[in-house]
């Protein structure tokens, strides 16, 4: 035991401290990303919608090239957004391999085969589940609901069994 006191609210010296698994501004940056998704995902299919319509009318009207060369524009234009997203993806990656290498053993072997931002969400709650796992408790102290406090149940045994004895007729104190 150590000299220092505990202060409420302070973890043990002895038992490491847990690093708090998502911040506010993580919360909100995925929040954001998942609207974010969302519209874009919106956005594109409007945009297919259109460009379905236009390349019917240019077909109709016999201009292909037209298509093509809009086309070709549209790929050179989405061409450097493809690459970040990829460097992305990669860092996420690696980022959620480095947080699961945190996570005991057991846990980690049940972390699911999804993408990267499904794990990174699954490692926020196995590592609120494995802190509550590892928590220590302050020995004599029950782990259940029901416990009596006391340290040594034997010795409650016996002195449930001495009262029950006592109060029949053959006690006898000496």
């Amino acid at each position: 035991m150590s000299d220092t006191p505990e202060q409420p609210g302070q973890a043990p010296a002895d038992q490491p401290a847990v690093a708090p698994v998502a911040t506010v501004n993580e919360k909100e940056l995925a929040e954001a990303r998942k609207e974010a998704a969302k519209y874009r995902t919106e956005l594109r299919r409007l945009e297919a919608e259109r460009e379905a319509r236009e390349r019917e009318a240019a077909e109709k009207q016999g201009e292909y090239q037209s298509l093509y060369e809009r086309e070709k524009a549209r790929a050179a234009e989405l061409e450097p957004h493809r690459e970040r997203a990829e460097r992305l993806e990669a860092a996420l990656a690696s980022h959620v391999k480095d947080l699961a290498r945190d996570l005991p053993e057991d846990l980690r072997a049940l972390m699911p085969d999804a993408p990267a931002e499904t794990q990174l969400e699954w490692i926020g709650k196995a590592r609120k589940a494995a802190a509550k796992l590892t928590e220590q408790r302050t020995p004599g102290t029950p782990s259940g609901p029901k416990g009596n406090g006391s340290v040594n149940g034997a010795a409650d045994q016996s002195a449930i069994e001495r009262e029950r004895l006592r109060q029949s007729s053959r006690y006898n104190p000496l």
